[in-house]
C-alpha cells in the first residue's frame, strides 16, 4: 500500500514508493481538481491517488508550472482583443474619406465633411493627412483647447470666398506639415467678406491660436485679396523647418509675435512682409524678403541671433508709405501716430539689405553684437536709432548710403569698429 505524507517544506505531498510503470497514466486526470485548495489547482487527496516512478511533488510541480502559462497566455490575448475594440484606442481603425479630387485620412482625429458649404470640420485632437486637390473645401477647427497637426501632401486648394484653413479658438493650437518633397499651395478670395463684432478669417490660412510650420516640403500661399493677408495668427506663428512662400498685397506674415527657428521663409509684399504686433525673433533659416514699404517689422521689438536674411524694399510711386525701411521695430509717432518704443538686437546672423530709406531703424535703440552685414540705402540711413545706437563685439559692417552710414541721439561704438 502506498502511504503519502505531506513534505518538510509543507508545500506538497510526496510518494515513498514505487509503482508499474503502467499506472502512471492516470495520475495527470486525477492531479488537478475543483476541490483544490484557493479555486482549482492541486488536490492533496488526488495526489493520494496518483501512481508513478517519480515522486508527486514533482509532477504537481510542473503540471501547476504548465497550467499557470496558459492561463497568462489566455490572459494576454483576452487584454489584446480588448484593446482594439475600445473607443479612441490608438489602434482603432483609421477613418479615411473623399475630399474634392483628394482625400483626408487620421488614425486618432474625428472629423466631419458638409459638401453643400464646403467644408471640414476638425473636431478632436490628432494628426490628419490631407493629400491632392481639394478644390474650395476650408479646413475648419471650431473646437476649444486641441492640439491638432495637418500634414499635406502635394494639396492643391483655391477657395473664392474665404480662408483655406481656419483655427477659430484662441486655446487651440495648430501645425501644419508639409511632407518630404510635397508641393502645396493654397489661394485665397478676391475680398475677404468681415462679420462686425465677430471673428472672421482675414488671411488665406489664418488661426486665433498658435500656428506652426514644420516638415520638409512646400506650401505656397497667395492672398489675392485687397484686405486681408496671407498668413495670419492672433497669437503666435513659429517656423521650424520646410519652406513656407507667402505673398500678399498686404502682409506676407502678421501675428502677434513671430519666431524663425529654421526652414526657408520667402515672402513677398506689397506692404510690409513680416509684421508683428510685438515681436519678431529669428533664431536660424533662411528668409528671403521682397517688399515695398518694410521687409521685417516687430512693433515692440526685433531680435535677431543667427541665420540668413536677404531684405529689399522698393520705392513705389503714388504710394502711401514713406519708410521703405529693411528691418524695423517701434513706431516713430510722426503724422499723427502713436508713438511705440521699439528696440533691435543682433547678435549674430549674416544680413544683406537693399533699401530705399533705412536699412534698420529702431524707435528705441539698436545694438549690434555680432553678425555679418551688406546694408544699401539708395535714399536714407544704414543704421538709425531714435535713442541708444550700440555697436561692440565683432560685426562685420559693410554700409553704403545717401544719408549717414551710421545714425544715434546717443553712439556707443567700440573703436574696433569698422564700416
Amino acid at each position: 500500500m502506498s502511504e503519502f505524507i505531506r513534505d518538510k517544506e509543507g508545500i506538497g505531498w510526496r510518494s515513498e514508493v514505487k509503482y508499474p510503470a503502467a499506472e502512471q497514466r492516470g495520475m495527470t486526470k486525477l492531479l488537478f481538481s475543483k476541490s483544490a485548495p484557493r479555486g482549482g489547482g492541486l488536490d492533496p487527496c488526488a495526489a493520494a491517488k496518483c501512481k508513478g516512478t517519480f515522486s508527486s511533488l514533482q509532477a504537481c510541480s510542473w503540471l501547476v508550472a504548465y497550467a499557470r502559462i496558459k492561463f497568462w497566455v489566455a490572459g494576454i490575448i483576452l487584454m489584446f482583443v480588448l484593446t482594439l475594440a475600445l473607443p479612441g484606442s490608438s489602434s482603432a481603425a483609421a477613418s479615411s474619406k473623399k475630399l474634392g479630387d483628394g482625400k483626408i485620412a487620421t488614425s486618432n482625429g474625428k472629423f466631419s465633411i458638409n459638401a453643400k458649404k464646403k467644408t471640414v470640420t476638425l473636431k478632436k485632437s490628432g494628426t490628419y493627412q490631407i493629400s491632392g486637390k481639394i478644390g474650395a473645401y476650408q479646413v475648419v477647427i471650431g473646437t476649444s483647447d486641441l492640439k491638432v497637426t495637418i500634414v499635406l501632401n502635394n494639396v492643391t486648394c483655391n477657395n473664392t470666398k474665404t480662408s483655406c484653413i481656419y483655427n477659430s479658438k484662441k486655446s487651440t493650437s495648430l501645425t501644419i506639415q508639409s511632407n518630404k518633397g510635397s508641393k502645396n499651395q493654397f489661394t485665397g478670395p478676391a475680398k475677404f467678406v468681415l462679420a462686425t463684432g465677430k471673428s472672421t478669417p482675414d488671411a488665406v490660412i489664418f488661426s486665433d491660436g498658435d500656428l506652426k510650420f514644420d516638415g520638409s516640403g512646400t506650401i505656397t500661399v497667395k492672398d489675392l485679396s485687397s484686405n486681408g493677408d496671407a498668413i495670419g495668427s492672433k497669437k503666435t506663428i513659429t517656423m521650424s523647418s520646410g519652406t513656407v512662400n507667402a505673398s500678399s498685397n498686404a502682409a506676407s506674415i502678421h501675428a502677434d509675435d513671430i519666431v524663425v527657428l529654421g526652414g526657408t521663409l520667402i515672402a513677398a509684399s506689397g506692404d510690409t512682409a513680416v509684421k508683428a504686433s510685438q515681436t519678431v525673433r529669428i533664431e536660424g533659416g533662411n528668409c528671403q524678403i521682397n517688399a515695398v514699404d518694410k521687409g521685417i517689422q516687430g512693433k515692440a521689438g526685433v531680435v535677431i541671433k543667427k541665420g540668413t536674411i536677404n531684405i529689399r524694399t522698393s520705392w513705389k510711386d503714388g504710394t502711401r508709405f514713406e519708410d521703405f525701411r529693411g528691418i524695423t521695430a517701434g513706431v516713430s509717432g510722426a503724422n499723427g501716430k502713436k508713438p511705440v518704443a521699439g528696440s533691435i538686437v543682433i547678435m549674430g546672423g549674416s544680413i544683406s539689405i537693399h533699401s530705399y530709406g533705412d536699412c534698420i531703424h529702431a524707435a528705441n535703440n539698436v545694438t549690434i553684437t555680432g553678425g555679418t552685414f551688406m546694408l544699401t540705402s539708395t535714399k536714407d540711413d544704414g543704421i538709425q536709432a531714435k535713442l541708444m545706437l550700440t555697436i561692440s563685439g565683432n560685426p562685420k559692417l559693410t554700409i553704403q548710403a545717401e544719408g549717414k552710414k551710421v545714425k544715434g541721439e546717443i553712439k556707443n561704438i567700440a573703436s574696433n569698429i569698422k564700416y
